[in-house]
């Protein structure tokens, strides 16, 4: 006779739960959410929207709160994205840090693809090339870069991330495209003329 077990309902009740807590960008439900999960420590690394998302005990407060402090398109994808690339950076785990990468892409494209148009585009453009940089998808990661550029030159009061031309000219030396590197360097140098980042590497061109 073939015994079935039969699971203790509460049991199952908590596994779904908690299975509703970790999928990345999961907005607010009844109990605990994704930011509920996130800790102090992990929240004092990301930006003040950030804070706010985690801080928050309900959309309208959330919603308050963050028109004070930023104009931040779907944080609740954007924060989750940003929490997962900062733990795949030192997460000696290769399977981990794979699916911390795979998770920041995830959320990082939901933003893009619902937001055409905000001052932080070019951010979460150079945020999701690194993703893919670290997972050795230098492609999508160089596509990302130049997306990046295009998008803080053609769009005004947008603040320039000069290092974008670093990690670019990184990807075209690793490529051993050693001139496409040395242009990348030159025109984040055009912005930054003291960027102690781009002279840096552009030492090794001497």
């Amino acid at each position: 006779m073939i015994k079935i077990r039969l699971f203790n309902k509460h049991r199952v009740v908590k596994m779904i739960s908690l299975l509703l807590v970790v999928l990345p960008g999961h907005g607010r439900t009844e109990g605990l959410t994704y930011a509920d999960t996130v800790s102090n420590a992990d929240v004092a690394m990301l930006p003040p929207f950030c804070r706010a998302w985690k801080k928050a005990d309900s959309w309208d407060e959330y919603s308050q709160l963050t028109a004070r402090l930023a104009k931040a398109p779907n944080p609740q994808h954007m924060c989750p994205g940003l929490n997962h690339l900062n733990h795949a950076v030192n997460n000696l785990d290769k399977a981990k840090k794979r699916y911390q990468l795979k998770a920041a892409i995830r959320e990082f494209t939901y933003v893009l693809k619902h937001s055409e148009e905000f001052s932080s585009r070019s951010v979460v453009l150079v945020k999701r090339g690194q993703a893919y940089e670290s997972l050795s998808e230098n492609d999508k990661a160089v596509e990302d870069y130049l997306a990046a550029i295009e998008y803080q030159n053609t769009h005004s009061g947008n603040k320039k991330i000069v290092s974008v031309y670093g990690f670019l000219s990184d990807l075209y030396w690793a490529d051993h495209n050693r001139e496409a590197a040395l242009q990348a360097l030159n025109e984040g140098l055009k912005i930054s003329p003291n960027s102690k980042f781009l002279l840096k590497k552009k030492k090794k061109f001497k």
